[in-house]
C-alpha cells in the first residue's frame, strides 16, 4: 500500500515471522521490519538506500539456543546489470555486501516474481537452471549446490516453489478458465523426495475440470489463467490458486473448492506476494539488535 511518497509492503516469511518493508520515497531508504503477528512483537532494521529497481528478498530465522534465534535477510539485487546480495546479520546489527556467482541463474529470475524459499536453513532459488541453494549464514556466505528439476517439468513463468509437510514442491498449471465445461486445465505437482540426491516424484498430476469453477466471482467475457500461489504447509491436498480475481483454496484429492475469497479488482495482481505462516511449539522471538 502507498500513502504519497511512503510505501508499505510484505515482503515474504519464515516459520510464523514476516518481512515487510517500509519505503521512503523522499530519502530513498527502506526500512525493514521483523514481526510476529501472534506476539505483536517487531524490531525495525537498520534503513539501506534504494539503490535498484529489480530486488529479490529472502529471510532466514535460526535456532541457537533455548529460545534464542539469530537472523538472516538476504537481498538480491541488479544495479548496473551486475548482480550483488546484500546481508543483514542480527548478530552484527548491520547489512554488508557480498559478490556471489548468482548472474547466471538470475539472468532468467529477474523475469519472474519469484520468492525465495526458507528451507533445511537455506534460501532455495528457483530458476530455468534448478533450485539453487544459497546459506547466508557461511562465513563467507556461498552457494552450496543447484537441484535439479524434474525431468518431466516444463518449466514456465507460473512455476510455483514451496513447502509442505518438511519437503520441497514444485506446482505448474496449465491451461485457463474458458466457456465450455469439457475443457479441462493440468495441474501437476512434484515433491523432492531425497533432498541430498535432487530426487522428485510426483505428489499430484490431476485435470480440474471448469465446472468446478462455477459459483465464482468470475466475469465470464474473458479467458482467465489459473495460477498456482502457495502450497499449505502441512496439508498435502491443498493448495492455494488464483483464478482470474478469486483466490481459493482447492483440495487436490477430492478435486472441489473449499473456500474462496475475491479480490478487490484495482489491485495490481503482479504485486501478490503470498506468504505461508506456521503455527510453532512456541512463538518465535525477536532479538535486540547490537
Amino acid at each position: 500500500m502507498a500513502y504519497g511518497p511512503w510505501e508499505f509492503q510484505l515482503e515474504t516469511s519464515c516459520a510464523d515471522l514476516l518481512l515487510c518493508s517500509y519505503s521512503d520515497r523522499l530519502s530513498f531508504k527502506i526500512i525493514y521490519y521483523i514481526c510476529n503477528l501472534l506476539t505483536k512483537q517487531w524490531i525495525a532494521l537498520p534503513p539501506i538506500p534504494m539503490d535498484s529497481v529489480w530486488v529479490e528478498v529472502g529471510f532466514l530465522c535460526d535456532s541457537v539456543g533455548c529460545l534464542e534465534y539469530k537472523y538472516r535477510i538476504v537481498r538480491i539485487v541488479e544495479t548496473n546489470s551486475m548482480f550483488n546480495v546484500q546481508i543483514f546479520s542480527s548478530e552484527e546489527g548491520q547489512w554488508s555486501k557480498s559478490f556471489i556467482p548468482l548472474s547466471g541463474i538470475l539472468n532468467t529470475a529477474k523475469f519472474m516474481k519469484i520468492r525465495m524459499i526458507a528451507y533445511n536453513r537455506m534460501l532455495h532459488i528457483l530458476s530455468a537452471h534448478g533450485v539453487t541453494v544459497f546459506d547466508p549464514f557461511h562465513k563467507p556466505p556461498k552457494v552450496c549446490r543447484t537441484i535439479d528439476l524434474p525431468v518431466d517439468l516444463t518449466f514456465s513463468l507460473c512455476t510455483c516453489l514451496g513447502e509442505c509437510r518438511g519437503r520441497l514442491r514444485l506446482g505448474v498449471q496449465f491451461g485457463v478458465i474458458l466457456d465450455s465445461e469439457t475443457d479441462h486445465n493440468k495441474l501437476n505437482v512434484w515433491e523432492l523426495e531425497d533432498y541430498n540426491n535432487g530426487k522428485w516424484c510426483w505428489a499430484y498430476k490431476i485435470c480440474i475440470k471448469n465446472s468446478v469453477f462455477q459459483g465464482l466471482s468470475i466475469p465470464n467475457d474473458r479467458c482467465w489463467i489459473i495460477q498456482i500461489l502457495a502450497f499449505h504447509p502441512n496439508n498435502g491436498n491443498i493448495v492455494y490458486l488464483r483464478i482470474g480475481i478469486c483466490i481459493v483454496e482447492y483440495n487436490m484429492q477430492q478435486k472441489k473448492i473449499e473456500t474462496s475469497c475475491p479480490i478487490d479488482i484495482c489491485s495490481n495482481f503482479s504485486l501478490l506476494k503470498p506468504v505461508t505462516l506456521t503455527h510453532q511449539n512456541w512463538p518465535t522471538t525477536l532479538p535486540s539488535l547490537p
